[in-house]
């Protein structure tokens, strides 16, 4: 919940801070967001792979070890990076698309779990429509 909190507070507050607060163009600003798309798929994809060569629980750990340290990145970047243009920009998205690459594996170690845990129990779900139609 947290990544994902943390990816949407991205995507909506991004172009506040780097457009409003470090004086990136909207071009700039675009292909920078654009790049980190290109990550996000690339990472998307590859995260099946991984997860297939490492297993799930090693998936697990390594994923959220790059969402923590993207964390940490970012703090880091923001107390002593740049203040002012394309690289404080970089600096604000590099470590963000760690995260969006954490998030990626983390999805994919749990996409297995998913795909065979049913979501109901189809017989209770069956049975209680049954009684609702009659």
């Amino acid at each position: 919940m947290i990544a994902m909190a943390s990816i949407l507070c991205y995507v909506s507050y991004s172009p506040v801070w780097l457009i409003g607060h470090l004086g990136i163009s909207e071009l700039m600003f675009s292909g920078l967001f654009g790049v980190n798309a290109l990550v996000n798929v690339a990472a998307c994809f590859a995260a099946p792979v991984l997860i297939k060569r490492i297993g799930n629980r090693p998936g697990v750990i390594v994923a959220l070890s790059l969402m923590v340290l993207a964390a940490v990145v970012e703090v880091v970047l923001q107390l002593v990076g740049p203040e002012q243009g394309v690289a404080a920009g970089v600096a604000f998205m590099a470590p963000m698309m760690l995260l969006c690459v954490g998030f990626a594996l983390l999805l994919g170690a749990l996409l297995p779990v998913w795909r065979y845990r049913p979501l109901v129990n189809a017989p209770v779900l069956q049975r209680q429509c049954l009684a609702v139609c009659k």
